[in-house]
């Protein structure tokens, strides 16, 4: 899933140096929120189905599910989408040439996963707070990096907040009602572990389009579905 994303947002990540470096900031600004959006749908649609059945696909793959292993694979999935969500504004920031003040307080405030994991370890905690602190740190994290690159480049957070985080949240949960509701209802067997991956799937893809994107971003998506359904057919 990490992979996925980062052949993703390869495409991206030169556009958006290159429309600072022309002083482009709306176009650069539009870049950042189209990557992170397009990013965070994309990975929701690839970890959903595996957030929702996370037990029976373990038992598939490894017969003898160890403890706690559920919990740290949906942590860690959410972990993995926080920080490929991130990743455009740590383009943004290495786009300007100033990162000495950006990495060494974001590098500083991720290298503190491990003193605080120790804390709460011996404070008594379970071994998956290990994972709760990894993912506190990753949101704190990127709560700090937007407001040390708003100045670098001028952007809005208001904006920021209202077309990425706002989008994203409204997305997840709305994609989640149905699964969820079919997986508790439904009896535990095969059958219904696909219809629930499917309908995941189905789930992502209509919300994302109806509730994530605005007008131009779904034209944006209808043009490579028909440049792929072409492709299709000859």
């Amino acid at each position: 899933i990490t992979q996925f994303s980062v052949n993703f947002q390869t495409a991206l990540n030169p556009q958006i140096t290159k429309s600072y470096a022309m002083q482009d900031y709306a176009y650069m600004h539009s870049l950042v929120f189209r990557s992170s959006k397009f990013t965070f749908f994309l990975l929701l649609f690839l970890s959903l189905p595996v957030m929702v059945e996370t037990e029976i696909i373990l038992q598939i793959w490894l017969k003898t599910v160890p403890e706690y292993t559920v919990v740290f694979l949906r942590l860690m999935l959410c972990v993995t989408i926080l920080d490929a969500v991130a990743n455009p504004l740590m383009v943004s920031a290495a786009a300007t040439g100033r990162v000495r003040r950006y990495q060494s307080i974001v590098g500083g405030i991720l290298l503190s996963i491990l003193p605080l994991s120790y804390i709460v370890l011996k404070l008594g905690g379970a071994p998956f707070s290990v994972f709760v602190v990894h993912l506190c740190v990753c949101v704190a994290a990127f709560v700090v990096r937007l407001f040390i690159i708003r100045p670098m480049i001028r952007l809005s957070l208001p904006t920021y907040f209202t077309q990425v985080i706002i989008k994203c949240l409204l997305v997840t949960v709305l994609a989640m009602i149905v699964p969820l509701l079919l997986k508790f209802l439904l009896p535990v067997n095969y059958w219904t572990f696909g219809l629930v991956c499917i309908v995941c799937l189905l789930s992502v893809s209509l919300t994302a389009y109806v509730a994530g994107l605005n007008s131009s971003e779904r034209e944006f998506v209808r043009s490579k579905v028909r440049v792929v359904l072409l492709k299709i057919r000859r």
